[in-house]
C-alpha cells in the first residue's frame, strides 16, 4: 500500500467484553494486516483500531473488516468505520465535555 494511504479509525463491538469474544490484540491486529491494511495500530484489546487503506469508502472498509473477522474468528461481528480524519477526532477528544471536571 502506498505511504500516503488514508488513515481511518474502526471500532469492533462487543470485543473482550466481560469474558466474551476474548481475542488477542496481536490475532486482531494480524487479521487487519492480513486484509491488507497497513500502520495497524491496537489501543490495548478494546477493539478500537487505526490503519491505513487505499480504499477510501467507509462502508466497504467496514464490509471487508467484518468479512474478514467472521471469516478468521467465527463470529458475526459489528464494526463501525469512521470516515473522518485523525485531527477531527482530536479536536472533537479536546472539546468533549464529559471528560471535564465539575
Amino acid at each position: 500500500m502506498a505511504r500516503n494511504a488514508a488513515r481511518f479509525p474502526a471500532i469492533l463491538r462487543g470485543i473482550n467484553v466481560g469474558g466474551k469474544n476474548v481475542i488477542a490484540k496481536d490475532d486482531l491486529r494480524l487479521c487487519f494486516e492480513n486484509l491488507g491494511f497497513t500502520n495497524v495500530r491496537t489501543y490495548i484489546q478494546s477493539g478500537k483500531f487505526l490503519f491505513r487503506s487505499e480504499e477510501t469508502s467507509a462502508k466497504k472498509l467496514t464490509e471487508v473488516i467484518e468479512a474478514g473477522l467472521s471469516d478468521r474468528f467465527s463470529y458475526s461481528w459489528i464494526c463501525s468505520t469512521l470516515k473522518t480524519t485523525i485531527p477531527e477526532i482530536v479536536i472533537v477528544d479536546r472539546n468533549n465535555g464529559f471528560t471535564r471536571q465539575r
